[in-house]
């Protein structure tokens, strides 16, 4: 299965990730992995070329994970991410069998 996860700050998307496998085909043939794939690393591609400060790891196992460091309040920014959101929820409504998606509220402790 694979696991995304979106968190936020007060209600601003600030970071996402993705890890596991869908494993709803054989390799090379799986549908839900290969959207998941193409629509995540789309977003980065254009979080990037928006000259967004990322930090970016990519691992083993479907691991990706981006968090925006600066700017993350800018409308183009939040839109972009959005997109991931919506393409990710969409993603989730039809093959739920084979991906999940969790919100994370971040909250800054003060002292």
């Amino acid at each position: 299965m694979i696991e995304v996860v979106f968190e936020q700050e007060e209600g601003i998307l600030v970071a996402f990730s993705s890890k596991g496998h869908a494993e709803a085909g054989e390799a090379g043939e799986d549908i839900v992995c290969a959207a998941v794939s193409a629509l995540l690393f789309s977003v980065v591609n254009t979080l990037d070329h928006y000259h967004a400060m990322l930090d970016l790891r990519v691992g083993t196992k479907g691991f990706l994970r981006c968090e925006i460091k600066e700017g993350f309040k800018d409308k183009e920014i939040q839109a972009i991410l959005q997109v991931a959101k919506i393409g990710i929820t969409g993603i989730v409504q039809e093959y739920s069998e084979f991906i999940s998606m969790e919100m994370i509220d971040r909250r800054i402790l003060s002292c």
